[in-house]
């Protein structure tokens, strides 16, 4: 039964699907200073127009009340892209994340960012993105955004 379920499976699954990981290094607006971000992810392209993706971003360290504090971020979305041909895309994301603040705690809330990619190759693509992380903070502590703007790129397989 479970060889009968694999096999369906892997033959609903489109020929192009695939999955893919990257990584992207930017910048972070946290609170009007601005930081360092990098970011690692890995993800799944189910077509050329939808994918689901995780991360884990290291997003700076922000500074208030004389409080310091470094921040950082896991975040799953759905990706959802619009070709525009010459190989490239626009693209949209919204998910959620849980954020680890040092000294404050974790968190969880929602995620978004657009962007544009531009394929190299069938495999290789590189990525301009800006992503908001909403309302990050913990609730005992007044929450705040952080802005991303970054520039990566994956790699399919």
């Amino acid at each position: 039964m479970r060889a009968l379920l694999a096999a369906l499976l892997l033959a609903a699954t489109p020929a192009w699907a695939q999955g893919y990981f990257g990584a992207a290094i930017g910048q972070s607006k946290l609170e009007g200073t601005t930081d360092t971000a990098a970011r690692g992810f890995g993800g799944y392209q189910f077509t050329p127009n939808f994918a689901m993706e995780a991360g884990y971003h290291a997003l700076g360290s922000a500074s208030r009340n004389g409080r310091s504090a470094s921040i950082s971020a896991l975040d799953f979305s759905f990706i959802g892209a619009w070709e525009l041909g010459n190989r490239y895309a626009l693209f949209g994301r919204v998910g959620v994340y849980r954020a680890e603040t040092s000294g404050f705690g974790t968190n969880l809330g929602p995620m978004f960012g657009v962007g544009v990619s531009y394929a190299l190759t069938h495999s290789a693509t590189f990525r301009l993105e800006w992503q908001r992380y909403d309302k990050l903070g913990p609730d005992t502590y007044p929450a705040f955004d952080v802005d991303v703007l970054s520039i990566g790129a994956l790699y399919r397989f």
